[in-house]
């Protein structure tokens, strides 16, 4: 998955992870494999450095946790981003 974050703040930001959980509406529960059930779809973007006021494009793998289900469709897709301010 491709995307891009804005850091509007006046400090940067190191060590920025922007998850996505695909097919979160499966976590815990049968039917489309064991990947599925335990991750729901888990996706993430490393990124090493957010300038501040800046915006930094990235691409979230994920491996084979968020394999396409041809007769399903996935989530409304909420981005959880962790990082570290400056100081």
């Amino acid at each position: 998955m491709k995307g891009s974050i804005y850091n509007p703040s006046e400090k940067g930001a190191s060590n920025v992870t922007v998850s996505y959980h695909i097919w979160k509406k499966w976590i815990g529960k049968d039917g489309h494999g064991q990947r599925i059930k335990d991750t729901g779809g888990l996706v993430e973007a490393h990124i090493k450095y957010l300038p501040p006021k800046q915006t930094v494009e990235y691409s979230a793998t994920g491996d084979d946790n968020a394999p396409v289900m041809v007769h399903d469709v996935p989530d409304s897709l909420e981005a959880e981003i962790t990082c570290e301010w400056e100081q």
